[in-house]
């Protein structure tokens, strides 16, 4: 019992989600004042037995009401500054959602999703829309800069162009549910070597 115990709280550690979030229509973070379909985010996520990402870019205009992206329109939800959506609206497991932690000053983006933080830019690109005729249209892009897994944390945010964040720090010597130490550490990942271009 005692176990169960632990490990419920660990979850509950884990999945607790600071109201350090922001409102992803207040920074931009959204297409035609609706925060972005989280299954345009997902889609650049690596899959659990990969190691890399193998998409890195979307057209957000063309993504946020395409086909490809249906369920993150259907089963989408809302609760306080987390865009969600599931896969399968009848499996649990399926969840993916996001928080913007943050914006840099040099415009990067900041997202939470599960145990992961990831780095974002949004800009605005010239997609041939006819080669053959060369026609161009201005399409909104999004790129995926890279992520890091952060387990144990407490608390994340952005400050100038710098993420800050404070957890307890990780054993990986120790069993599961001994993982996350009672020790509390501060890092800073300086920012603003990502260019935003």
């Amino acid at each position: 019992m005692d176990k169960i115990l632990k490990l419920v709280v660990c979850i509950l550690f884990f999945t607790a989600t600071p109201a350090l979030a922001i409102d992803p229509v207040a920074v931009g973070f959204s297409v035609n004042g609706k925060p972005i379909n989280p299954k345009c985010i997902n889609l650049m996520q690596a899959w659990m037995s990969d190691t890399e990402t193998s998409i890195r870019e979307i057209v957000l205009d063309e993504c946020q009401t395409s086909n490809l992206a249906f369920e993150g329109i259907e089963n989408q939800g809302q609760t306080g500054d987390t865009v969600y959506y599931y896969e399968d609206p009848k499996d649990a497991h399926s969840y993916f959602g996001y928080d913007v932690i943050g914006v840099t000053e040099s415009g990067l983006y900041v997202l939470k999703h599960g145990y992961e933080i990831g780095i974002y830019r949004i800009r605005s690109g010239q997609l041939y829309s006819d080669i053959l005729k060369g026609e161009t249209q201005t399409r909104r892009i999004i790129t995926f800069l890279g992520s890091s897994s952060l387990k144990c944390r407490n608390s994340a945010t952005v400050v100038g162009n710098s993420l800050v964040v404070t957890a307890r720090k990780y054993d990986f010597s120790s069993y599961r549910d001994n993982q996350c130490t009672d020790e509390v550490v501060t890092i800073t990942f300086d920012l603003s070597d990502i260019k935003n271009e």
